[in-house]
């Protein structure tokens, strides 16, 4: 229903007053708003992968369906340091819903703009599956001398944000995983990795969710 309802109208605004994110929704958010979604002032939130990741971002899609008035589309996307491409994005409906998270992702400092960050309470909204999903949107897998590292794109965050206090100590306390930012090689800047100590850990984490999201 709501993927027909555009605009401003009254039948759009009473539909709106109908839906509420589930948990399932609260936590994929959570994870996804860690790596590349996004939230504009207007409380609209936006998802965008590369044409490469068609299926997860339809994957998204469906999950906020309800939220969404126009199913992704193709963006072309020219310059920035790269040659042209193409991704994939879609909006969702202004909601009020998307206010909690934009303060808490967004937060308010007098005379600045603001920018996205690492939540402050980021310990208490670090589930299991917002893990599986801020892997699955920002995270890769890497392959070096017969080992396998796990590395979160943590990069567009303040360093602060990313180690004590951050999503370091989250991932520590909330699930006993150990994981460290450095610099990748020849990189100006930190990310994020799992200790190899704790990879099995993080695997058996995140398979459930990226089992049903049939990546």
């Amino acid at each position: 229903m709501s993927n027909k309802l555009t605009g401003n109208s009254t039948a759009l605004r009473e539909y709106k007053q109908t839906i509420t994110l589930s948990q399932i929704q609260m936590e994929i958010l959570v994870g996804t708003l860690l790596g590349d979604a996004c939230i504009s002032l207007d409380n609209c939130v936006q998802f965008e992968q590369c044409i490469a990741r068609e299926n997860y971002i339809w994957h998204l899609y469906e999950i906020f369906r309800d939220f969404v008035g126009t199913p992704p589309r193709v963006k072309k996307i020219r310059g920035g340091g790269a040659g042209d491409r193409q991704s994939l994005r879609f909006r969702t409906y202004r909601h009020p819903d998307f206010e909690f998270y934009y303060n808490l992702f967004y937060p308010a400092h007098p005379g600045c703009r603001r920018k996205k960050r690492v939540a402050e309470s980021i310990s208490e909204l670090l589930t299991a599956r917002a893990l599986a999903y801020w892997f699955m949107d920002d995270g890769s897998a890497l392959s070096r001398k017969a080992r396998r590292y796990y590395v979160f794109n943590t990069h567009s965050f303040p360093l602060e944000d990313q180690g004590a206090k951050g999503v370091v100590d989250a991932l520590r306390d909330n699930f006993d995983i150990d994981a460290t930012i450095k610099k990748p090689p020849l990189a100006p800047y930190y990310v994020l990795y799992i200790r190899s100590k704790s990879t099995e850990r993080f695997i058996d984490l995140i398979h459930p969710s990226r089992k049903r999201a049939l990546f």
